[in-house]
């Protein structure tokens, strides 16, 4: 359970339609239709990620990632690279999604990259990209 919704606040965005996006980010990962960075090959997919708040009294679940596909450095290298995708069905507030994205920038320095996965939206994708994040169109005929 996250903060937000120890306070009665249900995320908006869990849908059916949420779904049907995870399972076509999941499949396009698997099957190497979502290129992995440079010089990294695909090792996993895990489904919401917690992403912690660490305090006194331990990790304390604050969000999730809804999806994190890991990269190892080829070849054979130790190195991982991290890439969290957040699922947007619907964008309310591109201020809210750009404050969300920079929470979890924050918290978990262990993540190189997030995407956002929405449908095409001109605004929403010039103002993610230019604040450094990554950006993927859904196809209309998802979910």
């Amino acid at each position: 359970m996250t903060f937000r919704e120890k306070f009665g606040r249900r995320d908006p965005d869990l849908s059916p339609r949420h779904d049907a996006i995870m399972w076509w980010v999941d499949e396009q990962l698997r099957n190497g239709k979502i290129a992995p960075p440079k010089d990294h090959v695909f090792v996993s997919v895990e489904w919401e990620s917690i992403i912690p708040l660490n305090s006194d009294h331990g990790r304390l679940p604050i969000a999730f990632a809804d999806i994190l596909a890991t990269y190892q450095a080829e070849p054979e290298g130790f190195e991982l690279l991290r890439i969290g995708f957040e699922i947007k069905p619907l964008i309310y507030s591109i201020g809210e999604l750009l404050r969300q994205l920079k929470t979890y920038e924050n918290l978990d320095k262990n993540i190189s990259k997030w995407v956002v996965v929405s449908a095409a939206n001109e605004l929403a994708e010039k103002a993610v990209r230019r604040e450094g994040f990554g950006w993927l169109d859904v196809p209309e005929g998802v979910a």
